[in-house]
C-alpha cells in the first residue's frame, strides 16, 4: 500500500468513527516539480517525502498514538510517559492546503522556517504532537526517512545534544499506518 492509499484509508476510517473531525482531503492532481525544489535546497528529497506531498491537498490530519507506542531513547527514556499523564497523544500532520499554495516554496520553507537559523540537518517540519508536556515538533529526517520529535521548549534550542528528541516512527508510512491502526482499534481523539 502506498502513502496515498494509507492516508485515504485513515481519513475514511476516522470519518466513520468521529464525524466531528475535519480531516478533509482532496486529491492532488497537479504535478509537483520536485527537481526545482531539490535544486533550490541543494539535495534530493526522500522518496516518502515526495509521495506524502504529492498525495492529497489537506490542511492537517489528526490521529492518536499511545505513549507505549513511542520508542524510548537511551538519553531521554520515554519522554511521553511522564508521570503517566499522557493517556493519548494527538498527532497532527500538516499538508499542502490547496493548489493556491506555491508548493515548491512551501516545501523549501518547511525545511527552514522552524530552525531559527540553527543547523538541524536535513529535517523538515511535518507537524506536531500534543501531550502533557505541551506541543512538540514533529520532523521528517530526509537523510534516513525517520519521523522524529524534538521538544524545543525543554532543552537548548538548536542543540540536538541538549534538546530532548527521538524517533517517533521508522518511516512516514509507519506513522500513518499506526494512526490508521489506532483508529481501527477505536483509539480516538
Amino acid at each position: 500500500m502506498s502513502i496515498k492509499e494509507i492516508i485515504q484509508e485513515f481519513v475514511t476510517n476516522i470519518d466513520e468513527v468521529d464525524k466531528n473531525l475535519n480531516n478533509e482531503i482532496r486529491e492532488l492532481k497537479d504535478e509537483i516539480n520536485f527537481l526545482k525544489v531539490e535544486e533550490n535546497l541543494g539535495f534530493s528529497l526522500h522518496k516518502e517525502l515526495k509521495e506524502f506531498f504529492s498525495s492529497f491537498y489537506f490542511c492537517e490530519i489528526q490521529g492518536v498514538i499511545l505513549p507505549n507506542q513511542i520508542k524510548s531513547t537511551d538519553k531521554w527514556g520515554n519522554w511521553f510517559e511522564f508521570e503517566e499523564q499522557n493517556k493519548k497523544i494527538i498527532v497532527t500532520l500538516e499538508g499542502i492546503e490547496s493548489k493556491a499554495v506555491d508548493i515548491e516554496d512551501y516545501i523549501k520553507n518547511s525545511f527552514e522556517c522552524w530552525t531559527g537559523g540553527y543547523d538541524f540537518g536535513r529535517r523538515i517540519s511535518i507537524g506536531n504532537i500534543y501531550g502533557s508536556r505541551g506541543e512538540i515538533l514533529l520532523v521528517f529526517n530526509n537523510d534516513n526517512g525517520k519521523v522524529e520529535w524534538i521538544d524545543c521548549e525543554w532543552g537548548c534550542f538548536g542543540n540536538l545534544n541538549e534538546d530532548p528528541n527521538g524517533v517517533l516512527a521508522d518511516s512516514l508510512y509507519d506513522l500513518i499506518n499506526l494512526l490508521n491502526e489506532n483508529i481501527k482499534n477505536n483509539t480516538i481523539i
